[in-house]
């Protein structure tokens, strides 16, 4: 699940960064949180998150220019829809493929993760990449208030 949350993180600042780094970072914040409460609550250990196969591969996919799932989310920020990303890059990006059924089994666990339902609906071309982002925001804040 930590390579599945990076993978969805990754992809999330690159589709922000166009909207400004500080909207990259909210997007990352987001959904790792969202991803990390799933797996605690389905049994994973936080020391897994906080880890080299968590934190230390987000940062090392977040931060590398050619990583598959950034290029897909600077690409899926820019407006191209999403089933036309693997031809462009000239291979696969994991988290086109994951968003979507992560969301549906978080949202099948009865948690809320509306950072990850609004990505899995710009991964399936229902929204646009402005207004994805301004929803990150919105959840964000709810969850900062939560906490």
């Amino acid at each position: 699940m930590a390579g599945v949350a990076k993978n969805a993180a990754a992809l999330a600042a690159a589709a922000a960064e166009a909207q400004g780094l500080n909207a990259a970072g909210i997007a990352a914040a987001t959904i790792w949180r969202e991803c990390v409460e799933y797996a605690i609550a389905r049994g994973a250990r936080l020391e897994t998150f906080t880890g080299l196969a968590g934190v230390g591969d987000l940062t090392a996919t977040v931060l590398a220019p050619r990583s598959r799932n950034r290029r897909a989310g600077e690409l899926l920020g820019s407006g191209m829809p999403a089933d036309q990303i693997p031809d462009k890059i000239g291979q696969a990006s994991e988290g086109l493929d994951t968003v979507p059924l992560v969301a549906e089994s978080v949202d099948r666990a009865g948690l809320e993760a509306p950072g990850l339902d609004g990505l899995a609906a710009l991964i399936d071309g229902r929204i646009d990449p402005s207004e994805w982002v301004a929803g990150t925001a919105v959840a964000s804040e709810r969850a900062r208030r939560a906490a």
